[in-house]
């Protein structure tokens, strides 16, 4: 034991404390040498150097993408330290990083021209030195620096085509390793799997020709299959040879471009300064953080055909208003988008009149902020609004809104939240065009506040023209619709229109609610005749003078009816009252009872006076007819409140008048007439 002891402190060097750490012991020698000392202090606490130095070298000049060695080193001193690398700065955009940063030789790869600058530490215990290196990374044009050969990291600056490398799709062709602008024309061949590195995208100022075949589509993806994997593709050229044709694109919208702050998208088109244009066909948007596709203001969609939105976390697109005519009824956005439709909205001023369609999924138009309508814009039956809380359609100028759906296929305009907190404010026609038409057109909603110059909410306002027809005007924060004169309106507005749930009526003007209402006069039918087409009471109910009931039948129901039953107000101040109620508690036995009242009648506002002068009931029971009774009922005086309006016929849609009266207990009962 003596012996090897020695021999390990005999290898010992000063600067190979970490021997010390290992033979704690050795501390111990003169007591295991000499045997003088009788105990020993492990716990000496070793001595901590007053001038450490990092020196991280000198500054130097390296290629891009080429390995830069570093070599650190150290003065004042030993054991056991402690290094570590670190980048202070760097060109933007780049990536690199330091590999085995915690030794005191690592290695550098500057992958971006520019300047790097880099520390080094070193430390032992509390005590740590720092000294910093600068590297100058230079492309190297003669020995272009190692990258696998499918890798893109650069821009494009001449004329360029990308082929089909690989037959195998799971191999991509090209990997995009960080954002490239595309100055030049860029051509994607059928078949070519693009996959792009995280935050990576393709910026497009010259052109792009990705045009697939329906057999061999494009995949422009991320490397890595997550919503926002990477930014996306930004057309922002106006060549019109931008075309993107059977392509697959998912995982983008991680990001935004410097060009379009605030938008991100797998797909967008930029419109800022200059107007740029894109056609796309028959392609898949998917997978995107945010929006599947995005169009700045002035962007330009000049073709738009067969495409499909899914799985986006946003809407499925954003197109503003004067580009909304490109889109076509077979493309599809409805499939687990964050709005599964197309998002919309600003001013639609065009030289000629354009259509919106409706599409074959149903998916929906979202109008986010206000849509402005300077010209013409007619609706396709089907077509289908969701309108965000305060916004508007506003119809001005020289433009027209004409939405005429069919008995199929309505237009519907409502609230992007329908829960009555969250309405919108509704449709302004300042306009006075002649082609201002909503028919089989829903507006339900809004109201949310009045318009410019409407001294009411509605969920219609008028003051230029419109011809409402065959609509439903429901849930409105104030009026369903407000004109403010009466040539504003078709006259049988109120009649020809179902309005319901509007706090302040349903036209303004009043006169406009009830045109036509017909006095309180003539014959009105109980809706058992109503349906019957009986629109006049029954002259054979009975007969005061023979006694004789419905005309000698069995009862009130019979095939020689020569009408109904109701009630009569004749213009001499008269009234006529036949009732007629059925009774099928046991289908085996015939049960009825008949009431012939007459008298004379007055009406003060809402309210009727009916004095009775005779009256006559009889009870009908075939099981038991000692139960039976045809005799007189003592006459009297009635008042009761009555109210006239406009009803529809829940199956036809036919309009129609309805008596209703309001018994002294509150219940009511009604009577129609045409």
């Amino acid at each position: 034991m003596y012996f090897d002891l020695m021999t390990e402190f005999l290898k010992f060097k000063p600067n190979q404390l970490f021997l010390m750490k290992r033979l704690p012991f050795l501390k111990c020698l003169p007591f295991l040498l000499w045997g003088i000392l009788s105990s020993c202090d492990q716990d000496i606490e070793p001595n901590i150097p007053v001038n450490l130095k990092a020196i991280a070298g000198e500054n130097q000049e390296a290629v891009v993408n080429r390995e830069v060695l570093l070599q650190g080193k150290v003065e004042g001193g030993t054991g056991n330290l402690h290094y570590n690398w670190a980048i202070k700065s760097k060109p933007e955009g780049s990536q690199s990083v330091i590999e085995e940063s915690d030794k005191i030789t690592a290695n550098f790869i500057p992958d971006l021209s520019g300047i790097y600058l880099l520390e080094f530490t070193v430390s032992k215990g509390s005590i740590s030195a720092k000294d910093e290196l600068t590297i100058l990374a230079k492309p190297d044009g003669s020995n272009p620096p190692f990258e696998p050969n499918n890798y893109i990291s650069r821009d494009i600056n001449e004329d360029t085509i990308w082929e089909d490398k690989y037959e195998d799709p799971a191999i991509p062709d090209y990997i995009v390793t960080k954002e490239i602008a595309v100055n030049a024309n860029l051509t994607i061949q059928p078949g070519v799997v693009v996959h792009f590195k995280e935050n990576a995208g393709l910026k497009v100022n010259g052109a792009l020709l990705a045009s697939g075949l329906s057999d061999k589509r494009i995949f422009l993806i991320g490397e890595e299959p997550s919503k926002g994997y990477w930014k996306g593709v930004l057309i922002n050229s106006n060549a019109v040879e931008n075309r993107i044709e059977h392509v697959y694109m998912a995982h983008g919208g991680g990001a935004e471009f410097l060009e379009m702050p605030g938008a991100k998208a797998n797909l967008l088109v930029n419109g800022q300064n200059q107007p740029s244009q894109l056609k796309l066909a028959n392609s898949n948007i998917r997978e995107s953080k945010n929006y599947g596709m995005y169009m700045a203001p002035n962007a330009i969609l000049s073709l738009f055909e067969n495409n499909s939105f899914s799985e986006n976390e946003g809407p499925a697109a954003f197109v503003p208003a004067h580009q909304v005519h490109f889109l076509d009824f077979h493309s599809r956005f409805k499939d687990k988008n964050g709005f599964d439709g197309v998002e919309t909205s600003g001013e639609l001023n065009l030289s000629t009149s354009v259509t919106w369609s409706g599409f074959n999924d149903r998916s929906k138009y979202l109008i986010s902020s206000d849509l402005t309508i300077k010209s013409g814009m007619e609706v396709m039956p089907g077509a289908a609004f969701e309108i965000s809380a305060g916004k508007m359609i506003h119809v001005t100028g020289n433009g027209y809104l004409k939405a005429v759906g069919n008995q199929s296929q309505r237009i519907d305009f409502t609230a992007r939240v329908k829960d009555g907190n969250h309405n919108w404010k509704g449709i302004f026609f300042q306009s006075s065009h002649l082609d201002n038409i909503l028919s089989r057109a829903d507006v339900s909603f809004a109201g949310s506040s009045s318009f410019s110059g409407i001294p009411q909410k509605a969920n219609i306002a008028v003051s230029g023209t419109l011809i409402l027809r065959m609509s439903r005007i429901n849930y409105s924060g104030g009026y369903g619709v407000y004109a403010t004169h009466l040539q504003a309106v078709n006259e049988d507005i109120a009649t020809s229109n179902v309005f319901g749930s509007t706090p302040l009526g349903y036209v303004f003007p009043e006169s406009l609610a009830n045109p036509g209402l017909p006095s309180l006069k003539g014959d009105w039918v109980d809706w058992w005749s109503f349906n019957e087409e009986l629109f006049h009471l029954d002259p054979n109910f009975y007969n005061r003078n023979t006694g004789l009931w419905f005309g000698g039948a069995a009862g009130p129901w019979h095939s020689n009816q020569a009408g109904g039953f109701g009630i009569r107000f004749s213009e001499d101040g008269k009234f006529t009252w036949l009732i007629a109620e059925k009774y099928e508690n046991d289908p085996s036995c015939i049960s009825y009872a008949a009431e012939y009242i007459n008298g004379t009648f007055q009406k003060n506002a809402q309210t009727l006076l009916l004095q009775q002068n005779y009256w006559r009931s009889k009870f009908y029971l075939s099981c038991e007819t000692d139960q039976n009774y045809d005799e007189n009922v003592q006459p009297g005086l009635v008042q009761l409140k009555y109210e006239i309006k406009r009803v529809f016929h829940p199956l036809s849609g036919l309009a129609f008048w309805e008596l209703k009266i309001t018994n002294l207990d509150n219940s009511t009962f009604s009577y129609f007439k045409l």
